[in-house]
């Protein structure tokens, strides 16, 4: 009677290890399947052109007389339309539109995040313009650093929204 009993805990044992480890190879595949999946995904993502944001409906009042800022945001459009740009023209033209975005800010966005916002923007807005002479158009390379300039364009955009709502906040204690 032992022996049957050990007998049936043995065959019990290997079976319960066969189905564990065929189930562990299963999932292993499954997930395997899924980040090739997801990786051929991000390929098509990067060559899609990133969407511009817009300034919130209360931001408007504040920049409505930033001229620099409605300068920027008519070549970013035209950038992301594919139309030929400030960026891809002269290099002082793009020094000149930074300067002119610095110098009349306004004062409740005139803070040390939405001017490093500003640098980051003119840096990608320099990278867009060298390799505008250096590859085609069509090529990857503009397109990736076309999508970089729109995405540092969104995170500015979502500065000024932020530090906007920010300085209209009613703290009370």
């Amino acid at each position: 009677m032992r022996q049957l009993l050990t007998l049936f805990a043995h065959t019990l044992f290997i079976t319960f290890s066969i189905q564990c480890d065929t189930y562990s190879k299963n999932k292993q595949d499954a997930i395997t399947v899924d980040v090739m999946n997801s990786s051929e995904f991000a390929k098509d993502l990067d060559l899609k052109t990133v969407s511009l944001q817009e300034v919130n409906t209360p931001t408007l009042k504040i920049i409505e007389n930033w001229n620099g800022f409605s300068v920027l945001k008519n070549e970013v459009k035209k950038m992301e339309l594919n139309t030929p740009s400030i960026f891809e023209l002269q290099k002082n033209d793009i020094k000149q539109l930074f300067n002119n975005l610095e110098v009349d800010i306004p004062n409740s966005l005139n803070s040390n995040n939405i001017l490093a916002r500003i640098k980051v923007l003119e840096t990608n807005a320099y990278k867009f313009y060298k390799a505008s002479s250096k590859y085609p158009k069509s090529s990857k390379q503009i397109k990736e650093i076309k999508n970089n300039t729109l995405r540092a364009y969104n995170i500015f955009i979502h500065q000024i929204n932020k530090t906007h709502e920010k300085s209209v906040q009613l703290i009370t204690k």
